[in-house]
């Protein structure tokens, strides 16, 4: 039987934990507002804000509800799981959204589809020019990325269906705590 040092399990804990707040900083009253390009009829162009607008126990887990950039999506529920990762709550169940480790090429079963992280050295949008910055690379068909920055949260993101549909968003705006 292997023993597990008490400190070193503290401190993944507690560095796990921030982890999760600062790559997506979930907070009630935080907000990220996107310039959206789209023609898809449920994410319409133009300014939109994605806001944490409360906190509440959902499926027996303390998470955030957080409207969508694209409106016609309305909003959704993303809570830290006990490994420090940040889940999605989806149809009654839920599923990994972003997890850990934070490092290059690690993997992971996102709902019916895999994802992986991508390390990048910066990333610029309308709102600055971010350092620190990590790509969610989908593994599908279609091209689906979405890059986050520690401290900040989404800052970009582009998906192109199959069929030519697309999404692109990229930060113009926000205020986190």
């Amino acid at each position: 039987m292997k023993k597990i040092n008490l400190g070193t399990l503290i401190v993944f804990f507690f560095s796990a934990t921030a982890w999760a707040m600062e790559i997506f900083p979930l907070k009630v009253e935080n907000e990220w507002t996107y310039k959206v390009s789209s023609n898809y009829p449920r994410c319409p162009d133009g300014e939109h804000t994605s806001k944490v607008v409360e906190e509440q126990e959902v499926a027996g887990r303390i998470a955030f509800k957080i409207t969508s950039a694209c409106s016609g999506y309305g909003s959704g529920f993303l809570s830290e799981n006990n490994q420090g990762a940040i889940d999605s709550h989806y149809n009654g169940s839920w599923y990994r959204n972003l997890d850990l480790p934070l490092e290059e090429g690690h993997r992971w079963q996102e709902f019916r589809i895999f994802a992986e992280w991508r390390k990048i050295d910066s990333v610029r949008v309308p709102a600055g020019t971010f350092t620190n910055c990590w790509r969610k690379k989908r593994l599908v068909t279609y091209t689906h990325w979405e890059d986050y920055c520690i401290g900040v949260g989404l800052v970009r993101s582009f998906m192109k269906d199959l069929a030519g549909g697309y999404i692109s968003m990229s930060l113009i705006s926000y205020s986190v705590n």
